[in-house]
């Protein structure tokens, strides 16, 4: 790989690299995007590698403590209990991937289950103020190239919808595929569960209930899970590019030797559009 612009390195010289992020083959293209750690940095990025659940635990602690003070007690023990478990799981060596269903179950039925909808949807409602420098802005830019943009995360919906809400302000429609929530009387009842939560089902979902036909994806993700999108374009026969973005530490190994791009913050992306 070659450096092409401040931190954007690509196997690609700057010119085709380029026609690429611009779509200057006029491609059927969809832009799909991990949330975690890829557009969500977080308020610590290094200690909860951009976690949208980890901030959204953070502020609806303080709304239940001034708004419903007889469930803090319960809530901050759910979330104490998630993190001793996260702990527990990695002693016995299971990777991020292997711990994503247990982490979110045990959080959603402790921490979550119960609760006042708009009580935990107000507290989601800042996330994209967390987001990395410019990764907004970036997609924004490089939805004008593509038929349809999508964000594909095992993260809850109510994370990812406020992202969704602001790139749609912004002239952006955005598919989301995300773990949703059953409502019932105002309050969340279960997690809307599908066969299973992979993102190559995910990606297969979203595809599939889409009324465009693609013959391209650009894939942006931090992890080598988000490689499991991939999977899903090889099984559709679909043309792609990897773009590796701020790649996380130690679980990014496969990703970073399939990539075609990596980028080390937005802000180097937007800025070589716009060269």
């Amino acid at each position: 790989m070659e450096i092409i612009h401040d931190n954007v390195y690509s196997r690609y010289n700057q010119q085709q690299s380029l026609d690429i992020f611009l779509n200057n083959y006029n491609s059927s293209r969809i832009n799909l995007y991990d949330l975690d750690g890829t557009i969500h940095r977080g308020k610590n990025p290094n200690k909860y590698n951009g976690y949208s659940a980890v901030d959204l635990s953070k502020t609806l602690a303080r709304k239940i403590m001034f708004k419903k003070p007889h469930l803090l007690f319960k809530y901050i023990s759910a979330c104490l209990d998630t993190k001793k478990l996260k702990t527990d799981l990695v002693k016995i060596g299971l990777c991020e991937k292997e711990m994503d269903g247990a982490i979110t179950e045990i959080f959603f039925k402790g921490a979550l289950q119960g609760l006042p909808y708009n009580l935990v949807k107000s507290s989601a409602k800042k996330l994209p103020y967390k987001a990395y420098n410019k990764s907004k802005e970036t997609i924004l830019e490089l939805g004008k190239y593509a038929k349809a943009t999508a964000i594909i995360t095992k993260s809850f919906s109510i994370c990812a919808e406020p992202y969704k809400d602001w790139f749609e302000a912004n002239n952006l429609e955005v598919i989301l595929d995300a773990f949703n929530f059953e409502i019932e009387n105002g309050k969340i009842k279960d997690l809307v569960r599908h066969t299973s939560m992979d993102k190559t089902e995910q990606t297969h979902r979203v595809i599939g209930n889409s009324t465009h036909q693609y013959n391209e994806a650009l894939v942006f993700g931090d992890h080598d899970r988000d490689l499991e999108m991939v999977k899903a374009l090889k099984q559709l026969n679909l043309d792609y590019k990897i773009i590796a973005v701020n790649p996380f530490p130690n679980e990014s190994g496969a990703l970073l030797e399939k990539a075609d791009f990596i980028i080390n913050g937005w802000k180097g992306l937007h800025s070589f559009l716009n060269f």
